[in-house]
């Protein structure tokens, strides 16, 4: 079977939907189900409209099309659609994400797919309000266990500083700037905030960020920006720091929570559907945009080794329910299969979605 993924932008940032994929590659390889890959434009509107695709549809038993790039396959997927199978893979509906009106170009995508990949059921449920069939999604959660075998913490485990982290592509919706006021809030001038991520993909919002960080270093915080880290140096702050913070407002998943709880760590963040489903009692979410109760979370995790040992507890026990990157995989087998208008008889391993 000969498959190939249409996408926008740089793969080898370090961002969920990029990382996703490279994720299920790698599996779908071992199992002799290679996937190539074609970038065809910067993710940016102006250089999609710009595009010109010369790929031969029927060279391809499957077309895989990114939700991202939907501006530059728009002049192409209804073509494509009669040629060969199309699955539109929706990490997220753009409009949604950002918060605009409904978007033409990409209902066009996923009206036209023959099958549709979500990332969770939240991601499923706004398909079914967009007029997609149910018999046409699939749900391939993200897994959790990239980083390898979970970091165990027993009662007797003593973290060397009393510190937080925050792991997060600095952009509006991941609540960065939420973060920073609930640390002012707080007054938690004894407790390090370490953030790990992409900090540069929106520079308005970058220098909104930098001021405040400037602003608390000023009044006698401490506050460290490691921007993007391997894998080894992410598993490593896991195992260094107290629990994570990152009060996302909109999130097509949350791998970064699913990571974070698979590496034992606890979570804080805001009550949105998908990540209320990962986190279960692996963590504390708020109310959207309430700072108080955000720092209130921060001082309850912050200052409190008894509740911090309690956490941890709920973490390994939740961790143990999280979708596997095998998963994953299976269940884009399961997409394929659905292509051809066939269900898989049976699904090693994909034994929940969540």
């Amino acid at each position: 079977m000969k498959i190939v993924m249409i996408t926008v932008g740089n793969p080898n940032r370090l961002t969920g939907g990029y990382l996703y994929h490279k994720q299920v590659y790698a599996i779908l390889a071992q199992m002799e189900v290679p996937i190539s890959e074609i970038i065809v434009s910067e993710a940016d509107a102006a250089a999609q409209r710009a595009a010109v695709i010369t790929l031969n549809p029927s060279d391809y038993d499957i077309i895989m099309i990114d939700a991202l790039a939907r501006i530059a396959v728009a002049p192409y997927v209804s073509h494509w659609c009669t040629k060969t199978k199309v699955i539109a893979m929706v990490h997220e509906l753009p409009s949604l994400a950002t918060g605009g009106a409904e978007d033409a170009i990409e209902q066009l995508l996923i009206e036209s797919a023959h099958v549709c990949i979500a990332v969770s059921r939240e991601g499923r449920a706004r398909l079914l309000e967009r007029y997609v069939e149910g018999n046409q999604i699939v749900v391939a959660n993200p897994g959790c266990d990239r980083l390898g075998i979970p970091i165990h913490r027993p009662m007797s485990y003593v973290l060397d500083d009393n510190a937080a982290m925050c792991v997060a592509q600095w952009i509006p919706r991941k609540g960065i700037d939420a973060v920073l006021r609930a640390w002012e809030i707080g007054g938690f001038r004894t407790m390090t905030l370490r953030f790990y991520g992409e900090t540069t993909a929106d520079p308005a919002y970058t220098a909104q960020i930098w001021q405040q960080i400037n602003d608390l270093r000023a009044k006698g915080y401490t506050i460290e920006v490691l921007d993007s880290v391997s894998d080894a140096q992410l598993r490593q702050a896991y195992a260094e720091n107290r629990f994570m913070i990152l009060p996302s407002r909109f999130e097509g998943y949350g791998m970064a929570f699913a990571e974070a709880i698979w590496a034992g760590m606890p979570v804080i963040g805001y009550n949105i559907p998908t990540v209320a489903a990962i986190v279960g009692r692996a963590g504390h979410l708020v109310a959207v945009d309430d700072i108080a109760q955000l720092a209130w979370k921060i001082e309850y995790l912050g200052g409190d080794d008894l509740a911090i040992y309690y956490a941890w507890e709920k973490v390994m026990t939740r961790r143990n329910f999280l979708p596997r990157w095998q998963n994953t995989a299976f269940a884009w087998l399961e997409a394929f299969a659905l292509a051809f208008d066939s269900r898989l008889t049976e699904y090693p391993v994909r034994d929940y979605v969540i």
